[in-house]
């Protein structure tokens, strides 16, 4: 019996390792193209029309910077764990542009209807291009410099941010 349960746990150890192999390959083919070094600031424009600083100043918080579009499913289904991060990761700030919309009402509903509680901006096509914006959801973590310290594209869970967070929390 315990020949069996011994042989049974290394075949579920070689699978996990080679997902894991799969997924952080994955994750490196999709961020290729994405920017490295410090990130392109610019001035926005928030969903109350007020003066959002991006990426914020903030030297003692590391940062996620996260790029949707309001018609983008994805987009949809993954950021209401940017809600959770903010509350319950004080020393990260999170940041919120939406790119390829129609109009700002458009951006509006859909933060409305997400219940986000998160700053948001309305982007454009310069800090899309600054930033090499291919797809929705993208979003980086900045460390406290406002360096990049990783990028993502597509679903993320609340774990994935919360370890790249972490990533960044302790090794940048």
């Amino acid at each position: 019996m315990k020949f069996k349960l011994w042989r049974l746990f290394k075949i579920l150890l070689q699978q996990l390792v080679l997902i894991l192999a799969v997924l952080i390959g994955m994750n490196y083919l999709q961020g290729r193209n994405s920017i490295s070094g410090v990130s392109p600031p610019a001035q926005l424009v928030d969903l109350k029309g007020g003066a959002f600083e991006f990426p914020a100043k903030d030297t003692n918080k590391v940062k996620i910077v996260y790029f949707f579009a309001p018609w983008c499913g994805v987009c949809r289904l993954s950021m209401g764990n940017l809600n959770v991060i903010q509350e319950y990761l004080p020393h990260v700030s999170v940041q919120v542009v939406a790119l390829d919309y129609e109009s700002q009402e458009e951006v509006s509903q859909f933060v409305q209807d997400l219940n986000l509680r998160v700053p948001v901006a309305f982007g454009s096509e310069r800090v899309r291009n600054a930033w090499r914006i291919q797809a929705y959801p993208s979003y980086f973590v900045l460390g406290r410099d406002n360096a990049i310290g990783s990028s993502s594209l597509g679903y993320s869970s609340q774990l994935g941010m919360i370890l790249r967070v972490l990533w960044v929390s302790w090794f940048q």
